[in-house]
């Protein structure tokens, strides 16, 4: 499975993704903020201490592809490392 982000305007759309538990996925982030670096970044949680992807910081204008392990039932943090009180968002791992 291939999931799609774009990043603009300080944003992720879309700002919630779903995926299948038990299966390696992957997320293509489509920078769109001209010459603004963002990355994605999933978390176990809210608090950010438990890192499951740290995605690579990209500058726009580009797209990046980041490969995700297989991962259990469960609600996941994501947002963007550089941005991280305007770019979060959500994983629903079913």
């Amino acid at each position: 499975m291939v999931a799609h982000v774009v990043a603009e305007d300080l944003r992720f759309s879309p700002n919630r993704l779903t995926v299948e538990a038990g299966v390696p996925f992957a997320i293509v982030l489509d920078n769109r903020d001209r010459g603004i670096p963002h990355n994605i970044a999933i978390y176990r949680d809210e608090d950010a201490d438990e890192p499951v992807v740290i995605g690579t910081v990209s500058i726009g204008e580009a797209r990046t592809t980041e490969r995700v392990e297989a991962l259990p039932v469960g609600t996941y943090f994501v947002r963007c490392d550089i941005h991280r009180t305007d770019m979060t968002g959500t994983l629903e791992v079913r």
